[in-house]
């Protein structure tokens, strides 16, 4: 998604790294694409940074932009094209996680998904 864009993107891992199973990497991997497809479609952003942090009990995924940022009324405005977003929520969910979008106008965006590494027991 970088190249091309005009998007500068910085990819960092802190933390301990771990093994994580197929079904929570391929997860993340969706929720970052998704995120990053929203960055390049709506953000007017430069810069990038993608985060995945290992903690001791969870994976966090963060992908901040220095776009444009959000405002309640731009995501009420795009009615049905936010799917993006319900669908990087439902992945984090079925995964017993959740997903946390913040950024006040003009400041950017930051999209964060928080993953138990213990999976529920379906």
């Amino acid at each position: 998604i970088g190249v091309g864009s005009g998007i500068r993107i910085d990819v960092k891992t802190t933390g301990e790294r771990k093994r994580l199973s197929e079904t929570v990497e391929e997860s993340l991997l969706r929720i970052a694409q998704e995120a990053l497809t929203n960055v390049v479609k709506h953000s007017g952003a430069t810069d990038v940074t993608i985060n995945l942090t290992f903690g001791a009990d969870s994976v966090s995924l963060e992908i901040k932009d220095n776009g444009n940022g959000l405002s309640a009324e731009k995501i009420a405005a795009r009615g049905d094209r936010q799917f993006g977003l319900l669908g990087m929520s439902e992945r984090a969910k079925r995964l017993g996680g959740r997903l946390d979008v913040s950024g006040d106008p003009g400041d950017g965006t930051t999209v964060r998904a928080i993953i138990p590494l213990e999976q529920p027991v379906s």
